[in-house]
């Protein structure tokens, strides 16, 4: 039995450039990309049909669903990120009224976009037709001068990497 070995050279390389967590830009019309302090990258999961024939089953991809993504951003005093979410979550219902939204309307595409060292764009996301799942304004305390942070759980159609 003949034995394999690999170079060197070609295991370990000098080219490799990893993505960073810290670079990237999460683009919400209506809210500055640089307020934007967390967010996850798009996920899906697929469905499975199984066909049975004979003695066996065959597995056929199913569905797609594209999970949720969560969006951490901070709240500064003007322009206020709570504000523009709040907007944005009036489009969708009017607490006042309770009128809901038509969805071409409360919808927006968001686009995630992954940097490299000198900060071209690496990596692009398009989150089309997203939309507010939940808001969570963020706690406040006496007992702390650290900035207010909100969150949100965005909810999307699908996404496309376009590179």
């Amino acid at each position: 039995m003949a034995i394999e070995t690999f170079d060197i050279d070609n295991i370990i390389t000098n080219e490799y450039e990893p993505k960073r967590k810290n670079r990237w830009v999460l683009e919400i019309d209506g809210a500055e990309a640089f307020y934007v302090k967390t967010a996850s990258r798009p996920s899906f999961t697929q469905d499975e049909h199984l066909i049975d024939y004979i003695n066996l089953r065959r597995k056929l991809a199913g569905k797609v669903t594209w999970e949720d993504i969560e969006v951490t951003c901070y709240d500064p005093i003007a322009p206020s990120t709570a504000q523009k979410f709040m907007e944005w979550a009036r489009l969708q219902h009017d607490h006042p009224s309770g009128r809901q939204g038509y969805k071409a309307v409360y919808t927006k595409n968001l686009v995630l976009k992954g940097l490299g060292p000198q900060g071209e764009v690496v990596e692009k996301w398009v989150l089309k037709n997203s939309w507010l799942k939940g808001v969570r304004l963020g706690d406040i305390d006496h007992a702390t001068g650290d900035p207010i942070e909100l969150s949100a759980t965005v909810a999307f159609d699908y996404a496309i990497n376009e590179f």
